[in-house]
């Protein structure tokens, strides 16, 4: 698969979230069910979900990934219990755009490291993935995600 890859930069962008620490192959599970979660919090307040969702990676420790799961949000809301307001960093970021079913994703992530490599960036450790569109509504296969390595 050929991966394009750029450097953009971006203001900050408010977002809610619920931090989770979950291992990798439960990962799939706990991102829809804190989803639902989060989108139930949202209802409640009246505050309209807006795409894309997202995972955050905090560390790489595949039986405790730190990940903060959200979605981005027109404006600054209150938290409540475990979902807490934030906001997506500003600053350059390398991202690509990957297609397909998220267990195959590595080798994206192979290909952007490389390419930050070669290209003599430093990224920071946490890592973004923005879910363009949903395993509820297309096959594995169609899933798009966009990745994003701080600078």
């Amino acid at each position: 698969m050929e991966y394009i890859i750029e450097v953009t930069d971006r203001d900050e962008i408010p977002i809610l979230i619920i931090q989770r620490t979950v291992a990798f192959d439960h990962l799939r599970e706990e991102v829809s069910s804190t989803l639902e979660e989060l989108y139930q919090y949202m209802k409640s307040i009246g505050i309209e979900k807006k795409e894309p969702s997202f995972v955050a990676y905090h560390n790489q420790d595949m039986l405790h990934l730190t990940v903060d799961i959200g979605c981005i949000v027109k404006e600054t809301f209150p938290g409540y219990g475990s979902v807490k307001s934030s906001m997506l960093p500003t600053g350059k970021r390398v991202s690509s755009i990957y297609k397909g079913d998220y267990r195959n994703m590595g080798d994206a992530y192979t290909h952007m490291f490389t390419w930050v490599k070669a290209h003599n960036l430093e990224i920071k450790k946490t890592y973004y993935e923005f879910y363009l569109n949903s395993p509820v509504h297309v096959e594995p296969n169609e899933l798009i995600t966009k990745i994003e390595l701080l600078l």
